[in-house]
């Protein structure tokens, strides 16, 4: 993935979780802790603040979380800013940025209690849902099988195909007017990327209901996947239903 905006398009908040679990799963935690549940636990629900009452993130906690997060962030702009000048990618997945990345888990989850981040594993696991079976740390907790563990990860990139097939699809339906062509001056230009932000945004709406579509059946051929006793231990490990809108 390369460090710079993404396109129109964008992934669900499952699939950038997805995306985000697999880079955190990286290393051990303190044995004071749960080691499982500081892999699992995801840092960008943190900066929710419905997620923060959840947890009881206290403003001393959260002061010391953004402290932590204002120097990842300039290590990483320093990262970025060496690669320009090279004239190189940078990539969330690099060794360096990777290592920022570990960096700043460390120290943000260092402030949380054990109970703390229990629960922020817990809401981790429901954001994500069972595409979470797919990460290898899940998986041998709920004691899959190499085989189970195949057809998961099979029904997740099926799934993950359909779904950016559809929104490629969209995008394209809205930049094909124009392709090839060049406004005659900036007032046109502007016409132009008004047009088309409007158009993907009204693409994106009209997509969506497939879109969610395509998730919950993958979600329920993957769950089906796993035995009663497999079942049963996911269900724990998601403990007790949140409500992510704050509804």
């Amino acid at each position: 993935m390369l460090l710079k905006p993404m396109k129109w398009f964008r992934l669900t908040p499952k699939q950038a979780l997805a995306i985000t679990l697999g880079i955190l799963c990286t290393s051990s935690f303190a044995q004071s802790k749960d080691s499982f549940d500081y892999k699992v636990s995801n840092l960008t629900l943190l900066q929710d603040k419905i997620v923060q009452k959840e947890i009881g993130v206290t403003q001393t906690q959260r002061g010391k979380m953004n402290e932590a997060a204002g120097v990842h962030a300039q290590k990483l702009k320093s990262y970025i800013d060496r690669m320009r000048e090279a004239k190189k990618e940078a990539r969330v997945t690099d060794p360096i940025p990777m290592s920022y990345m570990e960096e700043l888990k460390s120290k943000v989850i260092s402030q949380l209690s054990a109970s703390q981040l229990k629960r922020l594993r817990e809401l981790s696991l429901q954001a994500l849902g069972p595409s979470s079976l797919c990460d290898e740390t899940v998986a041998t907790k709920v004691k899959l099988s190499s085989t189970q563990l195949k057809a998961v990860r099979d029904i997740f990139t099926k799934s993950r195909k359909e779904y950016l097939e559809v929104g490629a699809k969209a995008e394209k339906s809205v930049l094909a007017p124009y392709q090839g062509k060049k406004p005659k001056d900036k007032t046109e230009e502007a016409k132009w990327q008004k047009a088309i932000q409007e158009g993907l945004a009204a693409a994106q709406k009209r997509i969506s209901p497939t879109l969610d579509k395509i998730g919950t059946q993958a979600e329920s051929k993957m769950v089906s996947q796993l035995t009663p006793a497999q079942k049963q231990t996911w269900n724990i490990l998601l403990g007790k239903k949140f409500n992510f809108s704050g509804k």
